[in-house]
């Protein structure tokens, strides 16, 4: 009877987990759609307003590296609720920006909660759930990431309709709000608050991560947290100017290509959760080497857009099952912080993506469209070869919390 209560995987944590995380990362990817008109209403160009959603993926990974010890400190809840309020401020104050100084604050304060919904959450996931049950669990959170990309989109356009991009980033706001109540009241009171000092400074800062970095498996899984984000930002970000411009498709052709991938990502994520027998570091290699193949083969092959459009497909599918695997890897080598661990992944994630559409760009003015293909699959090689590690190390520090997680695991069952 205790096996079977073992296998079940109680969902009442992951409602609220995976709504700050959809909510989150639609905030900072929402307003992709509305460059023109932001910059329209806010007296900027199209290209200040797309700095402007680099500046928040930046603050993203520089507010992750001090979000995971606060959080670890002062109690993962407790962060998360605070930190989804200052995303839906952020939200607040993007639509409400009348000049590009209040629109950067806005992206900025967006980047901020960014850390925390796209950080926190999968941190809690890992600390709540092990084995095969936390492998779904950051399947789950992931996959409502990438479904802010899928869905979220349509529905800020959709509201966009009849009260304009303001009206659509303050519904944002809303929803956001709505969401850090759910968390507040769906969660369990954080047990670590009570029992840890508050935080004292840089030292604290150091110490948290100390038996993080010094751990070599770990450092190399760490430094590859950055190549999978990189290959799919880098690849994706001119997916559709290079099928306009190389393959004369239509415009409503590249949606349906950005919903294909978007789809494909949030399968690569869920068949993750659900592997068995196999071991991660093969896997997350293969996905990693299969990722950069599929997008080098999509740039470069004179093929017909339509098997060019199941190329990126299969690429971002491979990246989907290659990131939580990844995920996974961390959060089972991590000897001790693991929340902390993950928080500083999705920094490295931020960090990645946009050093990844940096070189993009470098490589398209240089060499053109064939050279994104070759620079992010030459990216996926090396985050292979990083990814091929050992098998986990036991973490007795976090014992304490894993025990606190499953009692209360328990009790909602």
């Amino acid at each position: 009877m205790h096996s079977a209560a073992a296998d079940r995987m109680p969902i009442k944590p992951l409602i609220p987990l995976c709504l700050a995380a959809f909510a989150g990362f639609l905030n900072l990817f929402g307003m992709n759609p509305f460059f023109v008109d932001i910059a329209q209403d806010t007296g900027s160009t199209v290209s200040l307003v797309g700095y402007s959603s680099t500046a928040a993926l930046l603050m993203t990974a520089l507010a992750g590296a001090i979000i995971g010890p606060i959080a670890h400190r002062v109690g993962t809840r407790r962060t998360l609720v605070v930190g989804i309020v200052i995303a839906a401020v952020g939200a607040a104050a993007t639509a409400l920006a009348m000049t590009y100084g209040g629109l950067i604050l806005g992206r900025l304060l967006a980047g901020v909660g960014g850390s925390v919904t796209g950080g926190v959450t999968i941190g809690m996931a890992a600390l709540i759930y092990e084995g095969r049950q936390r492998q779904r669990a950051l399947a789950l959170v992931t996959s409502s990431m990438a479904m802010a990309v899928v869905v979220g989109i349509f529905l800020m356009t959709t509201m966009a309709e009849p009260w304009g991009w303001r009206g659509a980033f303050l519904i944002l706001g809303a929803a956001l709000l709505f969401t850090a109540a759910l968390n507040q009241f769906m969660l369990d009171r954080d047990e670590q608050a009570e029992e840890k000092p508050a935080a004292s400074g840089f030292r604290t800062l150091i110490d948290a991560y100390r038996p993080i970095v010094s751990h070599k498996p770990l450092q190399r899984l760490l430094a590859s947290c950055m190549m999978p984000p990189a290959v799919i930002n880098g690849a994706t970000a001119y997916v559709g100017a290079f099928m306009l411009t190389q393959h004369d498709v239509s415009l409503r052709m590249v949606g349906l290509i950005f919903t294909a991938i978007g789809a494909t990502y949030v399968v690569g994520n869920l068949l993750a959760g659900n592997l068995r027998g196999w071991q991660p570091h093969v896997v997350f290699s293969a996905g990693v080497f299969l990722m950069g193949l599929f997008w080098f083969a999509g740039y470069l092959a004179p093929a017909p857009p339509l098997l060019v459009a199941v190329l990126f497909s299969l690429a971002t599918l491979a990246g989907g099952v290659c990131w939580v695997v990844l995920l996974s890897m961390v959060a089972d080598r991590t000897p001790a912080n693991v929340g902390t661990a993950m928080v500083l992944t999705s920094s490295l994630h931020s960090l990645g993506a946009a050093g990844g559409i940096a070189l993009s760009a470098g490589l398209l003015g240089v060499s053109g469209y064939w050279a994104i293909g070759a620079g992010v699959f030459a990216v996926a090689i090396i985050a292979a070869g990083l990814g091929w590690v050992g098998p986990p190390v036991k973490r007795p520090e976090e014992a304490g919390h894993r025990v606190a997680a499953r009692q209360r695991l328990a009790r909602q069952e």
